[in-house]
């Protein structure tokens, strides 16, 4: 099933920043999400569960979810042509699978529903991701990727932003490998502005790798105190807690992975790094933060046609250096 663009944006715009714990929800209630009478806003409706199990919860939400709401100015994001053919707990992931009129929906349709669904079904403890499907098979972008399940950390933070308000584009971060090499890690992300979009892409670069093979650059509890670009610099000032070290990650490392991210932002030749304000910081003590810091090619890790290792940064250099010199020793016996 492929999705539009102007898809995305509603979702963006209708998964608010929920700004509370899911245990705090528990105390509280649920809330179960509809669309207005018009079709084109979110509207939700606390729900009180008679049972806290997961399972159970899922059941007694999802059938929420599918009915319109006692007030009549809440409606059911699921058209009645629209039918639930089964939804289920996979590990964490919450699988919702639907007919083939699903296909058929117009554009604010699909969108309200995906919407409503994610923010509905995500407040339950152990549901991490949602993940929509047609029969059976799984939703797919333009050009027919699979579209991963919606998560908290997919989604940009928004309160009512317009539909035709967000970008969603994929976008390349760096990560480090075992061996201290940059590797790119394509992630789809969502904005409706330059600031946001460099705001989004320091969130996830902070939230870490999605990929096991790599390690994670910066420390998890950092916070993005100010950004903004201007005249080709992007200037970052973190907390104090970017000054911690992240296992298996060299400081330089961490500092090009950074670096080599946000210069993939439009017009971004240059990255200033402080710290808590400090203009002339060090990182960890070994890195001088007082000039900018420009990227580095040299340390992305690249494949060749064949999958051989072609760049891989200063280990790889060093390590192929060993080897003709070993090989150039052989020779000479």
């Amino acid at each position: 099933m492929k999705i539009r663009k102007s898809f995305l944006y509603l979702i963006l715009a209708a998964l608010m920043l929920g700004g509370c714990e899911k245990e705090e929800v528990q105390e509280s209630g649920y809330q179960i999400y509809y669309t207005d009478e018009e079709g084109e806003r979110l509207q939700s409706q606390t729900y009180i569960p008679e049972k806290e199990d997961t399972d159970e919860l899922v059941d007694q939400m999802m059938k929420k979810w599918t009915e319109n709401s006692e007030d009549q100015q809440m409606i059911s994001a699921k058209p009645e042509e629209v039918e639930l053919l089964s939804y289920e707990i996979q590990k964490r992931k919450l699988v919702v699978d639907f007919n083939a009129a699903y296909r058929e929906l117009s554009n604010t349709e699909e969108i309200m529903l995906r919407a409503s669904l994610s923010k509905t079904m995500l407040q339950i403890p152990g549901i991490q991701s949602v993940q929509i499907t047609i029969d059976g098979e799984k939703l797919t972008d333009r050009m027919g990727k699979v579209i991963p399940g919606m998560t908290d950390k997919s989604f940009v933070d928004v309160d009512d932003v317009g539909v035709d308000g967000f970008e969603t584009i994929e976008y390349p971060f760096y990560f480090a490998d075992d061996s201290g090499n940059l590797e790119e890690e394509k992630r789809i992300i969502h904005y409706s502005s330059s600031s946001e979009k460099l705001q989004t892409v320091l969130k996830q670069l902070i939230a870490g790798t999605k990929n096991s093979n790599l390690n994670s650059v910066i420390a998890p509890d950092t916070k993005v105190l100010s950004s903004k670009i201007e005249n080709g610099l992007c200037t970052v000032n973190f907390s104090k807690e970017f000054n911690y070290s992240v296992d298996n990650v060299l400081p330089d490392t961490s500092i090009y992975a950074i670096v080599n991210t946000l210069c993939g932002l439009n017009g971004v030749t240059s990255v200033k790094i402080n710290i808590e304000g400090d203009t002339e910081s060090y990182y960890l003590d070994t890195i001088d933060l007082s000039v900018p810091f420009e990227r580095r090619e040299d340390l992305i890790k690249t494949t060749t046609e064949e999958g051989e290792e072609d760049r891989v940064g200063v280990d790889y250099l060093m390590r192929k250096v060993t080897q003709e010199e070993t090989e150039e020793d052989t020779g000479d016996e």
